[in-house]
């Protein structure tokens, strides 16, 4: 019989989990702990930023020199392709030794846009963008609703951007009265919402006026325009975009009546 009692105690005895917590208060209690959800205390840290104001003005901006800046490792010459150097490069390169080079004058890189004043609607003057490249004229919904204009709703357009996206208008505000001196024209305008301008003086204004745009070697420009009605002709002064000069009675200058 002892030996019989030796292979009990020696042999397993299977017991499932709930049998061996309700047994072990110890393993019941790591159980709990490793199931149980934990609560994470935070610190709250607090963090200094230093704020700087930084003001740009778009007629200093325009006028920035261009920078070359590195965007990609990858050669941007094609296999066997062949690039032309600077033609003046070369140029000064084939000069005698001593010999003086002749004077070229080149472009810049950029050039600001200008910009006359007009009285919209007899309200306000308005910063008007001269834009030759543009085929409507066009106004800021900020603009529009500043000083109240109605337009038609129903008249729309689809405005593409620099990156391929299509805008559409807003509506079309039918024949405003825009002055400049005493010379008043009557415009279509497009409301646009949220430009980078106020109004966009485009090929329809060159048109109705028969502009002639007079520009000079520093870059000041004078634009000369014909009332279609009266026949009066008037030489405006421009200023770079973003100077924001008030006009004045000497600023505008009538020359003749047709």
């Amino acid at each position: 019989s002892g030996a019989v009692f030796d292979r009990v105690l020696g042999s397993n005895v299977t017991v499932s989990v709930e049998e061996l917590c309700s047994i072990a208060p110890e393993i019941r209690g790591k159980f709990r702990e490793a199931v149980t959800q934990k609560r994470v205390a935070t610190t709250m840290i607090e963090v200094e930023l230093e704020t700087v104001e930084e003001i740009h003005s778009p007629a200093y901006i325009e006028e920035l020199e261009a920078v070359p800046i590195l965007s990609s490792r990858v050669p941007s010459q094609a296999p066997h392709s062949n690039v032309a150097e600077d033609y003046y490069d070369i140029y000064l390169q084939s000069l005698a030794p001593g010999e003086t080079p002749e004077r070229l004058t080149v472009a810049k890189e950029t050039r600001s846009l200008r910009s006359i004043f007009m009285n919209i609607d007899t309200m306000e003057q308005v910063e008007c963008i001269v834009d030759s490249g543009s085929q409507i004229v066009a106004m800021s919904e900020e603009v529009c609703h500043e000083l109240k204009i109605k337009y038609d709703p129903s008249v729309i357009l689809n405005m593409q951007s620099a990156n391929g996206c299509l805008d559409p208008s807003l509506g079309l505000a039918r024949n405003v009265p825009c002055t400049i001196s005493d010379l008043t024209l009557y415009l279509q305008i497009h409301v646009i919402r949220n430009p980078a301008y106020d109004i966009l003086l485009g090929r329809p204004f060159d048109v109705l006026t028969s502009s002639n745009v007079k520009t000079y070697p520093d870059g000041n420009t004078v634009v000369t325009i014909t009332d279609p009605n009266s026949g009066d002709v008037l030489a405006i002064p421009t200023f770079a975009r973003g100077e924001h000069r008030r006009p004045t009675e000497a600023t505008n200058f009538r020359m003749k009546r047709a």
